[in-house]
């Protein structure tokens, strides 16, 4: 699944030269996703799309303005820079505003990953597996297999020339069978990762597991989160206390208390795009770096645009969005250290507590004690004495990630790559926790 569109940059960099703007800028996003969609036991849904979109910033005589255009011919071009040219004259001028970086830029180089172009015949494999396995066991099967491929080429009259592409490859699949339901995905940057049956086997094992289901009262219980669950935790942390702009503005849980353990010492967070697939630059064209966040339970570090790293006299970390912007910087790119123990082990290490497969529908509660609340899916069972002892009824935690992860007894030493909803993939392992806080039956 190839990007097969030609080559723009050329066309780009006479239209640059020929902007009246006193500064532009091109950001050319080119996507291409083909996704295979199963349910009830059959293929629903085979699509391939090809999405290329320019972004057009200028910065003329102190006003700027963006635009976007689908247009990517040299008249549709031109007439996008003279969209920008008049939305910009109707601002008023901006003294405070940034110039575009200037260039040229030095970038890091990732692993070589392998980007082979999986097919239709791959995906249709995938989904028959499932439905087969599935079949097999009386349950019925759903889920998807995807592969998304996208360059994205940022270009300035400033001379900042920057160009990469990532791929990423996602196979989840939901099993269900009477009133059990369990999941499995995997994310890989190339399709030839992908196990296939190790994941359809896993997601039916949950289902034929997590049949007759019991409640649950609401309280405080030892858990074990899945690796997948990890993920769904630590990605609420960009959203509260990653992005520097928040700690300026004074919305922040560690307000004057950088540096300050809040968590436990085997927590570590960096935000970094060597072990898993990120662009190398940020949408403003700087390169992105490696940033650790919250390092042996101390936080430790936020992420920057050019903006919050201008006002805190620092460095930009490379995570910021299209400018301008007026939501700071994102941390995208999550990893999570590993520990020592087998998953096998983190279950019998746990007396009486929750194995959690996912969470579900998180939300922010209260950014200023990193209160989150969600649910559990697709496979939560109740452990006594280190073995699964019978299911329970989906529960809703509600609870802060400082109390949750203040304490951690174990990680494990292996990890999985999972995938956000909006952007980036984030690297987690399992891990157990001595209590969280179950608040209510979550209805299903």
């Amino acid at each position: 699944m190839p990007v097969t569109t030609p080559d723009l940059t050329a066309t780009l960099e006479a239209a640059i030269a020929a902007s009246p703007a006193d500064a532009t800028e091109f950001i050319l996003t080119d996507s291409r996703e083909e996704l295979t969609r199963f349910g009830d036991n059959a293929i629903t849904q085979n699509v391939a799309k090809q999405v290329r979109t320019l972004s057009i910033r200028v910065q003329h005589q102190g006003r700027e303005a963006r635009v976007d255009t689908t247009q990517l011919h040299e008249k549709g071009i031109r007439d996008a820079i003279q969209d920008a040219l008049g939305l910009a004259a109707l601002q008023e001028p901006d003294p405070a505003m940034m110039p575009m970086l200037q260039g040229p830029q030095a970038y890091r180089t990732q692993p070589d990953r392998g980007m082979r172009d999986g097919s239709p015949e791959d995906r249709a494999a995938h989904a028959g597996l499932a439905v087969r396995l599935c079949l097999e066991a009386g349950a019925r099967a759903a889920g998807i297999s995807a592969q998304t491929r996208t360059r994205v080429v940022i270009l300035n009259s400033r001379g900042v020339h920057a160009d990469a592409t990532t791929q990423r490859c996602e196979y989840s699949v939901t099993a269900d069978k009477d009133d059990g339901s369990g999941w499995a995905k995997q994310v890989v940057s190339n399709p030839d990762l992908v196990d296939a049956e190790a994941i359809a086997q896993r997601a039916v094992g949950k289902a034929l597991a997590s049949r007759h289901h019991r409640p649950l009262p609401p309280g405080h219980y030892p858990v074990v989160l899945e690796a997948a669950a990890v993920a769904d935790l630590v990605r609420m942390f960009p959203w509260m206390a990653f992005n520097a702009l928040d700690y300026l503005e004074g919305r922040h849980f560690a307000l004057n208390r950088m540096g300050e353990r809040f968590f436990d010492p085997k927590l570590t967070i960096v935000d970094d795009i060597v072990e898993v697939p990120g662009l190398p630059f940020d949408y403003e064209g700087v390169p992105r770096q490696r940033v650790a966040l919250i390092e042996e339970g101390k936080f430790s570090g936020l992420v920057h645009d050019r903006a919050t790293a201008a006002r805190a006299g620092v460095s930009p970390t490379g995570h910021g969005g299209p400018a301008p912007n007026p939501y700071g910087a994102y941390a995208s790119h999550l990893i999570v250290a590993p520990g020592v123990v087998r998953d096998e082990d983190l279950v019998r290490g746990l007396d009486k507590g929750l194995l959690v497969t996912q969470l579900h529908y998180l939300n922010v509660v209260d950014r200023m004690d990193l209160s989150v609340t969600g649910m559990t899916r697709s496979g939560t069972f109740w452990v006594e004495k280190g073995e699964i002892a019978y299911p329970v009824e989906n529960m809703r935690f509600t609870d802060s990630l400082i109390h949750m992860l203040g304490s951690i007894d174990a990680l494990s030493r292996d990890r999985e790559w999972a995938a956000a909803f909006w952007e980036g993939t984030s690297l987690a392992p399992a891990m157990r926790l001595p209590r969280m806080h179950f608040s209510s039956p979550a209805g299903f």
